[in-house]
């Protein structure tokens, strides 16, 4: 029997979308999933509250449902992964790379394969300045709402993307919207990626405000955290600094989101030593 309130009301609310099952209604085709023209519209739709993703979490460990997915890091370091979304967007993309290099800060982009295949110089100067960069899927589509098919397409085309633009695979993605269902899981399993989620949104995405971003990131953020922005937020830009700058006097350093694994990060199957095979030179997904 769980304790915590929000455990038991997220669970709800999981269970009546759908759980770890498919959501209502008919799954689009492949050929739905096939590369479209780069578009702004990346917002649409809701994500997973943080709350949600801690229930679904137990929900599935509860019935031994075991994927590779990374959900925090190793709770008794005071070390967090920051991770953008989104991009890469040429005209926020460079102006929050300068940032990070001010700050001497490495950070995780989930990006776009469409978006980098607009803009493969700005994954590659992502790579080169020691980010990671991880899939966020080819079209950003709702993962549920495709086929199986669809599902390994968007996956393998991001991730094609991205090693034409910085010479080297990824294991790792981000669903869109943190969605996913029992297809998504067995397309997982089957690749060999691993999901990774997030434990803190400030929800940037939505313009709540600057001084809301960092009040809400500051309140929550905790040891293993892994904090979630997006790459094209005009508040999150503006306010990065002063985010960083509030982080490290709490004591916090970063890490990217593989660095978090390899730290005994909370990884339910799979890890970094699968990873690396993967990775290896001639590997193939």
């Amino acid at each position: 029997m769980h304790r915590n309130g929000w455990f038991i009301a997220s669970v709800a609310a999981i269970i009546v979308s759908g759980g770890c099952s498919a959501p209502g209604g008919a799954k689009h085709d492949p050929a739905s999933a096939a590369p479209q023209a780069p578009s702004d519209k990346l917002y649409e739709g809701r994500y997973l509250s943080t709350s949600e993703v801690r229930a679904k979490h137990e929900w599935e460990a509860e019935r031994s449902i075991h994927f590779s997915k990374l959900v925090r890091g190793n709770p008794k370091t005071k070390r967090i992964a920051l991770t953008f979304d989104d991009g890469p967007h040429p005209d926020y993309t460079p102006q929050l790379l300068d940032e990070l290099k001010a700050a001497k800060v490495r950070a995780t982009f989930f990006v776009i394969g469409k978006m980098v295949d607009a803009h493969p110089e700005l994954a590659a100067r992502e790579a080169a300045e020691g980010h990671e960069v991880a899939n966020h899927t080819y079209n950003h589509r709702r993962l549920p709402t495709l086929t199986d098919a669809g599902i390994e397409q968007e996956l393998t085309l991001g991730a094609d993307a991205i090693r034409r633009a910085i010479g080297a695979p990824t294991k790792l993605y981000r669903p869109p919207g943190g969605e996913y269902d029992d297809d998504v899981i067995n397309v997982t399993r089957r690749l060999g990626d691993c999901m990774v989620l997030w434990t803190d949104d400030p929800a940037d995405y939505a313009n709540p405000g600057p001084n809301v971003i960092v009040e809400r990131t500051m309140r929550a953020v905790s040891n293993g955290g892994i904090l979630l922005l997006h790459d094209g937020a005009k508040e999150s830009l503006g306010i990065l600094p002063e985010l960083l700058a509030g982080l490290k006097a709490r004591g916090f350093t970063f890490v990217t989101c593989s660095e978090m694994a390899r730290e005994r990060g909370i990884i339910t199957t799979g890890g970094p030593d699968t990873w690396k095979a993967a990775a290896a030179p001639g590997a193939k997904r």
